[in-house]
Parts: structure tokens; C-alpha cells; sequence
């Protein structure tokens, strides 16, 4: 069997697609997303499923409406049986883990086998976030 794939998903909050610099925004600067789509896949006709953070990502995890997923609003899992993309992945041998924010954990743990895996992100770091957290 061949090597497995690298597979970088990467969901960002609130990003319109007209606030990159990849599709042709003239005043942001996003030289790393832009390079992403360069040399990777530049999606240009897609849409949401819905405008909150956990019914949204639920149906980009599941691939299917948020309401048959049975998750309609924030603070809501996904339901157990749903089979999701990362469970998907995590079955055919790919590590999966996550940075950041995705609104599914605690309430939804088991989006990998095991739950997910948590990858640091730095924001602690930041001397604005520690202040937050602390």
C-alpha cells in the first residue's frame, strides 16, 4: 500500500471568501492561504449549509444537512451514529488532530476514535489571550 496522504483542512471563523487575497481582495495580506490555494485546491463555487459555527461544520463532517444530521444550533454534538469524515480518515490509518477552535468538543468528543486530538496552537502565548485565560 502507498503512503497516505497529507490532508490540511483548514476551517476558518467568520472568513468571507472575498477577504482573501486569493480571490482577488487587494487590501488584506494572506500570503499562506494564498500559497495554499496556489499550490493546492482554490474552491470557487461553494456554499454554506448554515450560517452557525456547529450545524456549518457538522455538515462539512458528516456531508449532510445539519437538521438530518440532527445539529441545528451552538452547543449541540453531533449525534453518535453519524459517521463523520475524520472517523473516516482515522479507520483508513490517517492521524488526525486538530488546532484551534472547531465548537464540537467537549460536546462532541469523539470526532476522531478516541476522541479528538488536540495539536497546541500557541494562542497561549499571546500576552492578550493568556491575560484572558489566566
Amino acid at each position: 500500500m502507498g503512503t497516505q496522504p497529507n490532508i490540511l483542512w483548514i476551517c476558518s471563523d467568520q472568513q468571507r471568501w472575498d477577504t482573501l487575497g486569493c480571490y482577488g481582495n487587494p487590501f488584506v495580506a494572506t500570503p499562506h492561504l494564498d500559497r495554499l490555494a496556489a499550490e493546492g485546491v482554490l474552491f470557487e463555487h461553494c456554499y454554506s449549509q448554515s450560517p452557525v459555527c456547529t450545524p456549518s461544520r457538522t455538515a462539512f463532517l458528516t456531508g449532510r444537512y445539519p437538521r438530518t444530521a440532527r445539529c441545528r444550533q451552538n452547543g449541540q454534538g453531533i449525534p453518535a451514529d453519524e459517521v463523520l469524515i475524520t472517523r473516516l480518515l482515522d479507520e483508513a490509518g490517517c492521524r488526525c488532530g486538530l488546532s484551534g477552535k472547531l465548537h464540537l468538543s467537549p460536546c462532541c468528543p469523539a470526532v476522531c476514535k478516541g476522541g479528538e486530538r488536540r495539536i497546541a496552537d500557541g494562542l497561549s502565548r499571546l500576552p492578550l489571550v493568556s491575560a484572558i485565560v489566566q
